[in-house]
């Protein structure tokens, strides 16, 4: 009887390649000692005195502290030689290190995306040999750039980075082809989407730290999507502090949907205050190129269904307005 290792090798390769999933990778900092490496100042002033912390002299070189992820390691590094041994020749590898510690997250740099955790990532700072490796990162709590309508045609030739600006979030990633701009994730899911379809609360807890059953997945946000800027109130009914709900022109029962612009045409925009703030903070952006921005949810294989649900239903209600 003919078995798995009866196969040819290159089937079985393509069987290993096919049975790992590319993997959205939520990467977090855990510091060691950080209360030795910041030191509280007061600032007292008209509105009353208030704290802050500061680094502390020779940060950099006395900071311990190291990247980890949650995600699932993919199963078959672990099940035999021969599949880990091809796994790693396509490109899994720890990776991430930092001054003091060595790396420990599984990550393939030509497959899996990098989703920095703002809390802590933003502190930490990456290896540049690893940094410039990564090709496709995914950021928080920015989507309200490609959101609001830019209020000129294209961003100030001087531009000064703010706090606003995706400049800061990559800016360690010089290789970058994509950056993922996130607009809703799986803990984050608006609770109004999921009345009456018997989704569960809370996502199930993972059996073991293999368990690949309720991976992220990167789902484009759909141009329908800004038919939420036509609203006074809040549709995700929760505290959110992402893109204005604001009136757009043309607003009414038939609303001029061509005022509102493309994701395309405001992520244009956004590549090129890019440009102009790599050029402003290096003198000139040499061989560097801009990655493209996407705007995406990562959200899990339900939410997905959910979400093209309510979709279909809110391009049919539009559809239903040109009657009037």
């Amino acid at each position: 009887m003919a078995n798995f290792q009866s196969l040819p090798p290159e089937i079985r390769h393509e069987i290993y390649l096919l049975a790992t999933p590319a993997r959205v990778v939520h990467l977090k900092a855990e510091f060691v000692n950080v209360d030795e490496c910041y030191t509280l100042w007061r600032v007292s002033s008209y509105q009353g005195a208030f704290c802050h912390w500061r680094q502390s002299k020779n940060y950099e070189d006395r900071v311990r502290v190291y990247f980890y992820s949650n995600a699932p390691i993919p199963v078959l590094l672990h099940t035999c030689f021969e599949s880990r041994d091809f796994l790693i020749k396509m490109g899994y590898q720890l990776a991430f290190k930092t001054k003091s510690h060595g790396p420990r997250t599984w990550f393939n740099y030509d497959r899996d995306i990098l989703f920095k955790d703002q809390n802590t990532c933003d502190i930490a700072q990456f290896d540049p040999g690893d940094a410039i490796r990564v090709r496709r990162l995914a950021i928080n709590d920015f989507s309200h750039c490609l959101y609001e309508v830019p209020g000129d045609l294209e961003p100030a030739r001087w531009h000064n980075c703010h706090r606003l600006c995706l400049y800061p979030q990559c800016k360690e990633f010089t290789a970058l082809e994509e950056l993922l701009v996130v607009d809703w994730t799986r803990n984050a899911f608006p609770r109004g989407l999921t009345r009456d379809t018997g989704y569960p609360a809370k996502p199930p807890r993972k059996r073991h730290r293999y368990d690949t059953g309720n991976l992220w997945k990167c789902v484009k946000v759909e141009e329908t999507s800004l038919l939420r800027t036509m609203y006074h109130y809040d549709p995700r009914e929760e505290l959110y502090h992402g893109p204005k709900i604001d009136k757009p022109r043309g607003y009414g029962p038939a609303p001029n949907i061509a005022d509102w612009g493309t994701f395309g045409t405001r992520s244009a925009y956004l590549q090129l205050e890019l440009v102009r703030c790599w050029k402003s903070q290096n003198g000139s952006a040499g061989e560097w190129r801009a990655p493209r921005i996407t705007l995406m949810h990562l959200i899990d294989e339900r939410q997905e269904e959910i979400l093209q649900q309510k979709q279909k239903m809110a391009v049919d209600e539009l559809r239903g307005l040109r009657q009037y």
